[in-house]
């Protein structure tokens, strides 16, 4: 008998220890009767007037703070959800396939255009790159092709690629002849200074080099040895001899760009854009959509719609931000 009334203390005890363990668990919880008395203008944790609301459903709808979003992707001419912000995706235009020599002459010619000679018509300025290339498009590898480089002529290429303004001067700005370089330029494109200023500059072709046919380019000492020798065992040199081969393919690429004339195509775009908006009455759910466009690095705007409207650049999160805003904001991402 003292065994199982012993057994029935521990069952008591048991059972007590539970409904404490029970009662434990619920002080986490709210198990008092709402305040009814409680002050209306005080916030759950949610935004909503209820203290007590379990802040996970979502809050009743109030027409005077909601929120409107849109958003959308970027576009090469430009979107502008704000006034003061466009969001413009990053593109190329697409180019012919050009022999890496017709490119370097496009290049070279677009600088040289801009370099003003005494010797230039009147009143003209020199043609841009878009319009130089009308006349270079079917310089493709077949037709214009790449050559190998004397030492001169990679030291005069590599100082005209790098934009070297006293080279661009000599070459272009003075008088034609000037060698070393003015024999470089030639030789490794088939054409004289003054010829392609002239051609490429000012669409203007000379007696030497035009669309029907063109002088051989000739060195300092073939032309010396023409006036000033009795014998013909004047011999042009070998670098002349390609160059005016070379003089060949240009006249026939330019030929055949303007019979053919290049078409530009739909510009090709380098990155991807995405824009985004909210507006309505400035609340803690505004706020959380600006910081979360500040930790994604995005670039955005805000319009202020109160007495003095405004849109401007956003500098973080201020006590000026209130009433009813516009904020709109855009990332991109290169390809």
């Amino acid at each position: 008998m003292k065994f199982l009334f012993f057994l029935s203390l521990i069952s008591v005890f048991l059972v007590s220890c539970s409904g404490s363990y029970r009662f434990q668990s619920k002080n986490n919880e709210p198990n008092e009767t709402p305040n009814t008395n409680a002050n209306p203008d005080s916030k759950s944790p949610d935004g909503s007037n209820n203290p007590l609301k379990d802040p996970n459903p979502n809050p009743p709808s109030d027409d005077n703070h909601k929120l409107t979003y849109s958003n959308g992707a970027c576009s090469p001419e430009g979107v502008s959800p704000l006034s003061c912000l466009n969001c413009k995706i990053k593109t190329k235009e697409p180019v012919p396939n050009l022999s890496k020599k017709a490119l370097r002459l496009l290049n070279i010619m677009s600088q040289a255009c801009q370099i003003k000679n005494t010797s230039d018509p009147l009143n003209k300025i020199g043609a841009p790159k878009e319009t130089i290339i009308k006349l270079l498009s079917q310089g493709t590898p077949e037709r214009y092709p790449d050559t190998s480089e004397t030492t001169t002529q990679t030291q005069l290429l590599t100082s005209l690629e790098d934009n070297n303004s006293e080279i661009y001067q000599k070459l272009f700005g003075g008088l034609w002849y000037q060698p070393p370089y003015s024999n470089d330029f030639e030789t490794y494109f088939g054409i004289s200074t003054f010829e392609a200023k002239s051609l490429f500059c000012f669409q203007t072709t000379t007696g030497s080099f035009n669309l029907n046919a063109y002088l051989p380019l000739q060195s300092e000492g073939y032309i010396n040895c023409l006036y000033n020798s009795s014998t013909s065992n004047c011999k042009e040199t070998s670098t002349y001899i390609n160059a005016n081969s070379f003089r060949g393919e240009l006249q026939e690429t330019v030929l055949s760009s303007l019979k053919n004339p290049y078409v530009p195509g739909q510009a090709i775009p380098l990155n991807s854009c995405f824009w985004e908006k909210i507006e309505g009455e400035y609340t803690k759910d505004f706020e959380l959509i600006l910081l979360n466009w500040i930790h994604k690095n995005y670039k955005i705007s805000i319009y202020y719609d109160n007495a003095n409207p405004r849109c401007e650049n956003f500098n973080g999160v201020t006590p000026d931000l209130k009433g009813k805003i516009k904020a709109a904001a855009y990332t991109c991402d290169d390809f």
